[in-house]
């Protein structure tokens, strides 16, 4: 298959799974959607159809993977003391500037 064709398959067929969870008013999840994938992959007959389904299934797995390593990251980051981080609560805390104070 040719790789813009390929792609146009893989987003359609994450397209109608996902347009298939809002129609049954399901939570939209990375988990839902790749349960809906893997049940497809199960009773697809058509080959074209099956590797996009593999592909879509492998893409959203893998942005998964990476959404949880942002988001360990970030977690990370925000525990960790910084001084910056102090300065800046430090002045969000303090007493706003008076009326007559120069802001320059």
């Amino acid at each position: 298959m040719y790789k813009n064709v390929k792609e146009s398959l893989v987003e359609i067929v994450i397209g109608d799974a996902i347009l298939e969870l809002l129609e049954a008013d399901a939570p939209i999840s990375h988990e839902a959607l790749l349960g809906l994938l893997i049940r497809h992959l199960e009773t697809e007959r058509r080959e074209t159809r099956l590797e996009a389904l593999s592909a879509a299934i492998e893409e959203i797995r893998s942005s998964h993977s990476l959404s949880l390593g942002k988001r360990k990251a970030s977690t990370q980051w925000k525990g960790s003391k910084n001084r910056n981080s102090e300065n800046i609560l430090q002045y969000l805390n303090s007493d706003p500037p008076g009326r007559g104070d120069k802001k320059h």
